[in-house]
């Protein structure tokens, strides 16, 4: 097979099942890691390697490894294709050292797919992971990733192929320490040749108490920093299974094919890993290498064919996991959402085992129809950018379902509890996914009201239970919304003793949250015509424009989201928000048939976008000022932005024009190597910021040039960065290095310039529609 072939079954035939031939106008190429299984902040596990074999997978916090490794045996030659079963370790077991198989290229990543390419003398192969999540299906948003590899022949002759993985104990608990157990399955599959098992920590508990825990100043810690309950399950298709050592079934396979013949090992439970000298901490590379003494309990897998110069599938296997229970909101335990109904893990695993190909047909006409949409709005590093952020955002998330308070359901629907990834841990924080909530309301508004409907529930102080202790005894006393509501996965105000650089409970943020709280509760509401959440929470909406009325023109000192720098006051960025979000209340006004509310806003909103335009002048290069009274200071103004989505109209086009025109101008510092600056301080401060969600807002709303010369300056800082972690949104514009975070879902910015794609395609449309 010549190379031209080989880079097609890479690019075209292996990434459609059933369908044309997806056009990828970009060439693979390194990212700072390559999403693997991503879910949620707890199911996210990535490869932080340019090769599939060039370290371990890792945890997207970067504090665990090795939950998976896989191998591959061609003609009684065995090479590795995940994990570094090479060169990680010295070993004294040779059948543990397996060389890897070379690969074609960086791995192609698309929306909902990785997949890794490999040649030997006489095959190639192709090892996909596959999330079946798509934006808009919220009952796609389900805990399982399909794992695939396919093979083809190359000299046209038949060879023997077959394939090994492993999901080791690692994916159940929090340290090396933590005991694990394993199983077999008792689901009745609709075909014998269906086998599952699970793996799990027999001394995990639910969601228990925090520790540490502090009560007199309720702050505490996250439960765990890893799921260390429920089961994490493989199911295989058509191979064979067996759970027990690692090392055992590693090298049984490298030197047989296959798995030992005996009954999986008894000898249980025994610790997640097993490091030499009993010494503690990440099992990876510990003295004496991959000898007896390194080892992970792990569920194995193998699979063999013959191959010839047909594409054919080799492995095909469901990584899961079952939590039962994901998080919990003021004493009420939570379940993910596609549970709702009573649907049950096992029955989440039957349907896949039964629709397991048609699943992976609908993950490339999926990621056809994104990738195409991605190139139409932004370009091809726009598109390449928006690929490998997709799973970001969602995995950076839970989407559960709240069933109400006992028998009183009208609160109840979806909520969306993201984790502060790389800070705190913190959960509920509005401003975690306001950067990307345009990503949402592209595909799927509901999700926004998911987003704010545990904040709005406490606002109404529905969560209070009178004569009762804390934190059922809090109720929020102050007119503007909060922060956030506690620590990842439990929504408790453990937060409340964080009175970040004097902020106040929860650090904070009264201008911003209210307004990005208003902004989009309604126009999540406007967009569907779906007015029964804003109905629910209608008369806190308009306590919250009367504080954006009271205090937005002109910020006091406080924090925003751009707290990088501290507190400020007379924030130009934060203050126009905040007359946006006036704004915001009057559409909804109208659009509930309220004359006499929406003209009342809109007038105090016109207003003081007017004032806002004197208040701010003077900035640099005609742009206008980072805070009042600050001459030649500048910011990116991405709050703007909003004036658009909402069509509220109130800032003229000259504000835009020569914000615009500042950031792109020749003249301008915002433009670096590796990114856009967030305002003046950057060209100073040491750390050089950026934020990399604000600034995609901020060239969304100044047109094609600006986001083609963003998105290049960001996919070569995801090229260039020496730091492996999940792509982060905060970090060094000058020398690539990341300052903070990782995996967060601000990387969804991306949804700005698709939702503005998408406004203008709608308004040609209705332009077409006058015409005729």
């Amino acid at each position: 097979m010549s190379l031209s072939r080989l880079v097609l079954l890479s690019l075209c035939s292996l990434l459609t099942r059933g369908t044309s031939a997806t056009h990828i106008p970009w060439k693979p190429r390194r990212v700072p890691a390559t999403p693997l299984w991503v879910h949620s902040p707890y199911i996210n596990w990535l490869m932080p390697s340019d090769n599939a074999t060039g370290d371990w997978v890792w945890h997207v916090r970067n504090d665990k490894v090795g939950s998976m490794t896989a191998l591959v045996r061609i003609d009684n030659v065995t090479y590795s294709i995940l994990g570094p079963l090479h060169t990680a370790c010295p070993t004294n077991d040779s059948t543990l050292a397996v060389p890897p198989l070379q690969q074609i290229s960086p791995p192609i990543i698309l929306p909902t797919r990785t997949v890794y390419s490999f040649t030997s003398q006489s095959v190639d192969i192709n090892m996909t992971f596959a999330s079946p999540k798509y934006i808009e299906d919220m009952d796609s948003y389900t805990p399982v990733a399909l794992f695939t590899v396919e093979a083809i022949s190359k000299d046209l002759q038949s060879h023997y192929v077959s394939v090994f993985f492993e999901l080791t104990g690692q994916l159940v608990v929090d340290n090396d320490q933590n005991n694990v157990s394993w199983a077999e399955d008792d689901i009745q599959f609709p075909s014998p040749t269906v086998k599952s098992m699970h793996i799990y920590n027999p001394d995990g508990k639910p969601l228990r108490e925090y520790s540490p825990f502090n009560p007199a100043n309720y702050k505490g810690g996250q439960p765990t920093n890893h799921l260390d309950w429920g089961a994490a399950h493989l199911t295989v298709l058509n191979g064979t299974m067996w759970g027990g050592s690692s090392n055992i079934a590693r090298s049984v396979f490298a030197t047989t094919g296959g798995l030992p013949t005996s009954p999986s090992e008894t000898f249980m439970p025994i610790p997640a890993c097993r490091p030499v000298g009993g010494a503690v901490g990440i099992c990876k590379c510990a003295q004496g290498g991959y000898g007896k003494n390194n080892d992970w309990p792990s569920l194995t897998a193998t699979w063999d064919s013959t191959v010839s110069d047909k594409s054919i599938s080799v492995a095909n296997a469901i990584l899961s996991y079952n939590d039962e229970i994901s998080a919990r909101y003021f004493g009420i335990d939570l379940q993910e959402y596609w549970r709702r109904n009573g649907k049950t893990h096992s029955d989440l695993l039957k349907s896949t085992v039964e629709d397991y190909s048609q699943i992976l047909s609908n993950c490339s006409s999926y990621d056809e129809e994104l990738v195409e949409e991605f190139l139409e709005a932004g370009g091809s590093d726009f598109a390449a950018v928006s690929a490998l952020s997709y799973r970001q955002v969602l995995g950076d998330n839970s989407l559960l379902w709240f069933p109400g308070f006992g028998s009183n359901t009208t609160y109840a629907g979806a909520f969306l509890l993201v984790k502060g990834l790389g800070s705190s841990g913190d959960t509920g924080t509005i401003d975690d996914n306001y950067p990307a909530s345009l990503l949402y309301l592209w595909r799927q508004p509901e999700l926004l009201n998911a987003l704010l409907r545990p904040i709005n529930i406490f606002m109404l102080n529905l969560t209070y239970i009178q004569n009762s202790s804390w934190p059922y005894n809090m109720t929020w006393q102050h007119a503007f919304s909060i922060h956030y509501l506690g620590q990842y996965p439990i929504a408790e105000l453990q937060c409340w003793g964080n009175n970040y650089k004097g902020s106040g409970p929860c650090e904070a943020m009264p201008l911003e949250m209210t307004a990005d709280n208003l902004q989009m509760l309604a126009i999540a509401a406007i967009t569907t015509g779906n007015y029964t959440t804003a109905k629910l929470f209608m008369k806190l909406l308009q306590n919250y424009a009367d504080y954006l009325v009271a205090n937005g023109l002109d910020p006091t000192l406080q924090l925003c989201s751009d707290d990088f720098e501290g507190p400020s006051a007379h924030n130009a960025n934060l203050a126009a928000k905040s007359i946006i979000g006036i704004g915001a209340f009057s559409k909804l006004c109208s659009a509930l048939g309220n004359n006499t509310c929406a003209q009342h806003y809109h007038q105090i909103a016109s207003k003081y976008a007017a004032n806002w335009s004197v208040l701010a002048a003077g900035g640099r290069g005609g742009a206008h000022t980072r805070n009042y009274g600050t001459p030649d200071s500048w910011s990116l103004k991405y709050n703007l932005l909003w004036d658009t989505i909402l069509s509220t109209n109130l800032f003229t086009h000259n504000v835009f024009e020569k914000e615009c025109n500042y950031y792109m101008s020749n003249n301008s510092t915002t433009r670096q190597q590796y990114g856009w600056y967030l305002d003046d301080r950057s060209e100073t401060d040491d750390r050089h910021l950026t934020n990399a969600g604000w600034a995609e807002w901020a060239a969304a709303m100044c047109g094609d040039e600006a986001v083609a010369d963003l998105y290049n300056r960001i996919r070569i800082f995801a090229e260039t960065t020496p730091d492996r972690y999940s792509l982060t949104d905060y970090y060094n514009a000058v020398n690539a290095r990341r300052i903070l975070f990782e995996g967060r879902a601000q990387m969804g910015g991306f949804g700005a310039t698709l939702m503005l794609h998408k406004i203008r395609q709608n308004q040609n449309k209705e332009i077409k529609i006058k015409e005729k």
